[in-house]
């Protein structure tokens, strides 16, 4: 295993965002929980595999998209279940809180992948 130096700052963010939201999947109804909770986790297990993938530099500005998009369908699929009231709002808020350094933290990657583009070229 890594040292947690080597580690970047969004995969531990995202890290104890997954970790949050997969200690509450056991709140979500059953009829809900082995498709729309799976979905999200899926979702949000996807986005950490894409960061993985970005530390490549042939692929880095690709992984980091891909990353932000599974981020947004979690996000997507959380306010689904709230407005089906299948989880509470104070929940959506908790894992939003949990999710703001995540995309601070990918906005910051993307600015830099493209001016390494923009000088390299």
């Amino acid at each position: 295993m890594e040292s947690t130096a080597s580690i970047p700052p969004v995969v531990k963010s995202l890290h104890d965002l997954i970790i949050a939201w997969v200690q509450h999947v056991d709140h979500i109804p059953r009829v809900h929980k082995h498709t729309l909770a799976a979905r999200a986790t899926d979702a949000l297990l996807d986005a950490q595999q894409h960061i993985l993938d970005g530390r490549v530099a042939s692929k880095r500005y690709e992984s980091i998209q891909m990353a932000r998009a599974r981020m947004d369908f979690a996000r997507y699929i959380w306010r689904i279940l709230v407005d089906i009231r299948a989880m509470p709002v104070k929940k959506l808020a908790h894992l939003s809180r949990l999710a703001v350094p995540i995309d601070k933290q990918l906005s910051g990657w993307e600015k830099s992948v493209r001016e390494q583009f923009a000088t390299s070229i």
